[in-house]
């Protein structure tokens, strides 16, 4: 089996409220319908999630102005998936939308039976609440509960660099990318959005990795690497 994250801000205009793009996301799912495996699809919110969020001040203690927030992002969400799916469903095949946020405590076992009947699951990072918060599970925790469940061989990650460098290449012409990140190496990159940014991501790809799965993370505006992985000029990072 392969779990696989469309990062928000491959698949989104990450600054622009509610921008989708298109033409991205179709590149990297014709990329990934070659694969001869099982699949898990989850994707991030990028433009559809993170910019109300910080609007309403979400994850937080619940209000009457998070609440409101919740049900905005959490349609804009929605809307986000039903967009990703119909391209899945057109490119690789019968899918189905998995919002974690309804059913926080058995999605593995409901992605498991869709599975078994040849229907791609498809998650999404959303909000929730649980007692008097209002919270995010992010589209990265989401693989890593997934990888715990499923024990899959690879863990694949579309993000909009390379993969995992020293420090953050858009400020730091001296950044270079680590192609292997084993143990505890540390990288200077900030926890930049309301799902903990890329050292988040990091935290959660270490967790899959210490499972048993590979985890690779490629530049999305690139996604034919994916079918370089495991050859000696794959670019990106691999966890081991």
């Amino acid at each position: 089996m392969h779990i696989i994250k469309l990062g928000g801000s491959v698949i989104t205009a990450k600054g622009r409220y509610r921008t989708f793009m298109q033409k991205a996301t179709s590149r990297i799912i014709e990329e990934i319908a070659q694969i001869k495996d099982q699949i898990i699809i989850v994707h991030g919110g990028g433009s559809f999630g993170h910019i109300l969020a910080h609007r309403y001040g979400i994850p937080g203690k619940l209000d009457s102005k998070k609440l409101a927030g919740f049900s905005r992002i959490h349609m804009d969400m929605l809307d986000l998936n039903s967009r990703v799916c119909s391209i899945i469903d057109d490119k690789i095949g019968p899918c189905i939308s998995m919002p974690a946020a309804v059913m926080m405590s058995d999605f593995e076992e409901k992605a498991s039976e869709f599975t078994y009947r040849n229907v791609l699951p498809v998650f999404f990072g959303d909000v929730y609440i649980d007692g008097e918060r209002i919270g995010i599970i992010s589209g990265d925790r989401i693989m890593s509960r997934l990888a715990a469940e499923f024990k899959p061989e690879r863990a694949i990650f579309f993000t909009d660099v390379d993969g995992i460098y020293t420090s953050n290449p858009r400020t730091d012409r001296n950044a270079k990318l680590l192609k292997e990140l084993e143990g505890d190496v540390r990288t200077s990159i900030n926890r930049e959005d309301v799902t903990g940014g890329m050292a988040g991501k990091i935290d959660e790809m270490r967790k899959m990795a210490r499972s048993g799965t590979e985890v690779f993370i490629i530049n999305g505006r690139k996604p034919e690497r994916i079918h370089q992985i495991g050859k000696p000029f794959f670019k990106g990072t691999v966890i081991r």
